[in-house]
């Protein structure tokens, strides 16, 4: 049974040690964060990488403190879903050579039902009212 190298393979532990639950992070996908909720306060929960190697030998990683991990590792998207006067993260775009990617805060001032997705409009933190799909918001 091997595991794919595309794909990193977590347990999570709880203060004794014992396996409580597992995470799965694809490396060619964003990062979703969303099952590891389950798992608080999160500083009392340890998270391990672990896998197969080729000759399917299992292999474990450190042990980190889920808390920090999840801060070192945020989530790219959540399959969440907002109300208006939520407090959100929004994913901003940066310009190649004129600005960076960012995230920053703001609160749902409308709900709009897409499609496929939710498409809200956020008042960021400086004012601005901006339009952005479910994708490009996170949970504060």
């Amino acid at each position: 049974m091997a595991t794919s190298a595309n794909v990193i393979e977590y347990r999570i532990l709880n203060k004794e040690g014992e396996q409580v639950g597992s995470h799965r992070q694809h490396m060619m996908c964003s990062t979703c964060n969303d099952n590891l909720e389950k798992f608080q306060p999160y500083e009392d929960f340890i998270i391990q990488p672990w896998g197969y190697d080729e000759e399917e030998d299992e292999w474990e990683g450190d042990r980190y403190n889920l808390k920090e991990w999840l801060l070192k590792h945020p989530a790219e998207i959540t399959h969440k879903k907002f109300n208006v006067d939520d407090e959100v993260r929004v994913f901003i775009k940066g310009v190649i050579g004129v600005s960076k990617n960012r995230r920053v805060d703001g609160i749902v001032k409308e709900v709009k039902k897409g499609l496929w997705l939710n498409e809200y409009l956020v008042e960021l933190e400086t004012g601005e009212v901006i339009e952005c799909d479910q994708h490009k918001v996170l949970p504060k």
